[in-house]
Order: structure tokens, then sequence, then C-alpha cells
């Protein structure tokens, strides 16, 4: 049960970070010059990729818990910004389904490998700390 909730605060804890660390920079960039995906790509998503393969790998939790959060971090600011944005100006944000769209390929594109790549050096590292040392050479 403890492990559960570690694994739990854990998982929140690297889903602030990624929102964070991608939510700063985003918020601070002006309306106007506003583009995605350009306008995530940065620091933010190396905290992304980093944190899933944390997740993944050192933690060792699941493929899909180790993956979605962080992932899920770059959609919800972006929707932090849009909702921001249109109590601002109401008129703004006209194509808010495309940019949460991008934003959501653009989280899994990033978290993805960094979960897989976190899970599979996980199992080697693993399997080498497992693996039975060859006692034939007796004689």
């Amino acid at each position: 049960m403890s492990n559960l909730r570690h694994s739990k605060y854990l998982s929140i804890f690297a889903f602030w970070i990624c929102f964070f660390s991608l939510g700063i920079p985003y918020g601070l960039q002006p309306y106007e010059q506003l583009t995605l995906p350009n306008s995530l790509f940065g620091f933010g998503l190396i905290v992304v990729f980093a944190a899933a393969f944390y997740l993944a790998g050192v933690a060792r939790l699941p493929g899909l818990e180790a993956l979605l959060l962080p992932a899920l971090a770059v959609p919800t600011v972006v929707v932090v910004r849009i909702v921001v944005d249109i109590f601002l100006v109401p008129d703004s944000h006209n194509l808010w389904p495309f940019e949460l769209l991008i934003s959501l390929i653009l989280g899994f594109l990033v978290a993805g490998p960094g979960a897989v790549l976190g899970s599979v050096l996980s199992r080697q590292m693993n399997k080498k700390n497992t693996t039975p040392t060859d006692s034939s050479n007796d004689s």
C-alpha cells in the first residue's frame, strides 16, 4: 500500500514539474506570437521526456502510468492558456480544438519514447541483476 501511495505522489509531482516547466515560458509569450507546436518547444518538453523516463525506468511504474501524467501536462498547459486568453479576449482561440489536438499529440510523442526507453532500460538492468551465475565449470 505504501508503494502505491508513493508512486501516486511521485506521478503527481512529475505532472506538476512538467506543467510548470512548460507553462511558465508558454504563458509568458504574447498571444500574437503563439504558434503550436513551435511555442512549446524547449526545455519543458525535455522535462516531459525525462519525467516519463524517470517514472518508467527509475521508479519502475507500469508503462501507461509512466506515460500518462507527463504527456497530459502538455495539453493541460494549453487548455489553461486558452481559458485565460478567452477570459481576457473572448474572440481569441477560435481554433482551440486544433490547439488541444496538436498539444495532445505532441505530449504523447515526447513522453512516449521516454516511457518506452525507461521501461526497456529498467528491464535490461533487472535482467542483468537477476542472471544466475554459471556454476557448470566446477571440474
